[in-house]
């Protein structure tokens, strides 16, 4: 109420509720990224009504004169061959499978048939916007400035096993041959190596760079380097 600013709920079933909207009769159209649903809830009652589950990554909605029902979804790829990513931020090659940080998504490509298939979904799952994808034999780094985090994953299962948070712009992150991580941070202009348990322990190891954005470990043991500025 925006007289008195009283809040009431309307209905409490749902999982992530990105967004809303009315149609002008008496219903509340909700769109649930994390479910992938397109649901219908009725004001008079609070009651929910399933319509459609497009997919996850549901991100926003609109409602036409004619009463149809346009869904965006921040994750979703299109139809034809020659976009098959959506902001496609950062990658890495093991053999004949490229992962991509896709941003909103975190993709695998099989090189020898171009074939893309989802590893995690935003708010579908844990994943933090990756920006760019480090691998080890064992496990993968996927680096987000825009929640100052690196996230450990096992190979495995793709599940988290560590995640590193209080960064300050983390554009990228690479293991190093004695397991710790280097983590090139562009709002500071440093590399920071992380080790020890949970990768708490923290050491700059060279400032003063040009805005650094990606990097990759050579096979004479060197950090290479890309700066943006």
């Amino acid at each position: 109420d925006p007289a008195s600013g009283t809040l009431s709920v309307i209905n409490a079933e749902f999982k992530t509720p990105a967004a809303v909207n009315l149609d002008g009769k008496g219903n509340l159209w909700v769109v649930d990224t994390a479910a992938g649903e397109l649901s219908r809830v009725d004001l008079a009652n609070g009651r929910k009504h399933l319509v459609k589950k497009p997919n996850t990554a549901l991100d926003n909605l609109a409602i036409a004169p004619d009463g149809t029902i346009y869904v965006s979804n921040m994750a979703a790829l299109a139809d034809k061959p020659a976009v098959p990513f959506r902001v496609p931020a950062g990658i890495k090659l093991d053999g004949n499978t490229l992962y991509v940080a896709d941003i909103f998504a975190f993709r695998q490509v099989d090189v020898s048939t171009g074939a893309v298939r989802d590893i995690h979904r935003m708010q579908a799952s844990d994943l933090e916007y990756p920006f760019a994808v480090g691998l080890s034999a064992k496990q993968v780094l996927l680096s987000s400035w825009f929640t100052g985090s690196v996230q450990v994953r096992e190979r495995s299962d793709m599940k988290v096993v560590d995640m590193l948070h209080g960064l300050k712009a983390p554009m990228d992150a690479q293991f190093l041959a004695d397991g710790s991580i280097a983590i090139a941070e562009i709002a500071t202009g440093s590399i920071t190596i992380a080790s020890g348990a949970g990768f708490k322990e923290r050491r700059t190891l060279i400032s003063g760079l040009g805005g650094p954005v990606q990097m990759v470990l050579g096979p004479d043991g060197k950090l290479y380097v890309t700066e943006a500025a």
